[in-house]
């Protein structure tokens, strides 16, 4: 089989909007794939994805640098960077079920502000079984660590029940 090439991804979260974000991904991305074309004189292919989760809803600013130029069009002929942004908090908790291995994670992130999960808690169980069955056991430590350390102790709270409920076989 021939190798096609590399492929690198880059995927964070945010909790709160940032106009500078697709200047922060230049940076990153810069960093990630200088080592790649030092050591194999090419470049790989660099996808970034950001999972927001924050409470202005939604994400109010751009996602490519070439749309803070006066003239879009221009930018894009001489920089072209682009992230793509999933916005947690403009999809539904029977949607972000549908994102297998990824919906426990994005849903604590989406529902880490308000605690308020969307449907009765047996919807959630089969998910999260199969996730932490795949992901291993410490998920469990990793999600109840993130449940409590958020800064409003009542949300937490709600959060690390939720999970409780939900993993009862835990």
């Amino acid at each position: 089989m021939k190798q096609v090439g590399t492929l690198l991804i880059h995927i964070e979260h945010q909790s709160s909007p940032e106009i500078l974000m697709p200047i922060r991904l230049l940076h990153y991305g810069a960093d990630s794939i200088a080592p790649c074309l030092h050591e194999h004189k090419k470049i790989p292919l660099l996808i970034q994805i950001v999972l927001y989760h924050g409470a202005r809803t939604p994400y109010p600013y751009q996602t490519t640098l070439q749309d803070y130029y006066n003239h879009p069009a221009w930018g894009s002929q001489e920089l072209s960077l682009r992230f793509y942004l999933v916005d947690l908090t403009q999809l539904s908790d029977a949607e972000l079920l549908k994102h297998g291995h990824c919906a426990l994670l994005e849903l604590l992130f989406k529902h880490g502000r308000d605690g308020k999960f969307e449907l009765p808690v047996d919807a959630y169980r089969k998910v999260f079984q199969a996730c932490v069955a795949a992901v291993g056991d410490p998920y469990v430590s990793a999600m109840l660590h993130y449940a409590v350390s958020f800064k409003d102790q009542e949300v937490g709270k709600q959060v690390y029940s939720f999970i409780e409920a939900v993993l009862t076989d835990k």
